[in-house]
């Protein structure tokens, strides 16, 4: 008789507090029930994963000091490669450099 009142009683608190959650939990102001089947809902349909570039303006300054963040030096020799004048990538470099948009 001791067995089967434990699992009566356990089975009474299961009960009670799945009926009490169903009837008061609220997760992201939605009831249980309904959060559930949407969950159910978004598990079991098919997803496209759209990505949203964002316009941000490139920052070529240090906001903290006004400073540019890359040290141009006079010297051009000690950069690892060189560029010739005249050439497209160097053009676009300088369009890369002083983009704002």
């Amino acid at each position: 008789l001791p067995d089967a009142l434990f699992v009566v009683i356990l089975a009474a608190v299961i009960l009670v507090g799945g009926g009490a959650a169903f009837a008061f939990l609220r997760i992201n102001g939605k009831t249980l029930p309904l959060f559930i089947a949407d969950a159910f809902k978004f598990s079991l349909t098919s997803k496209v994963y759209v990505w949203q570039k964002q316009e941000k303006p490139i920052n070529i300054f240090d906001e903290e000091k006004k400073t540019p963040l890359v040290q141009e030096k006079d010297d051009k020799e000690d950069l690892p490669f060189k560029i010739s004048e005249k050439s497209h990538l160097k053009k676009m470099q300088e369009k890369m450099e002083t983009r704002t948009k």
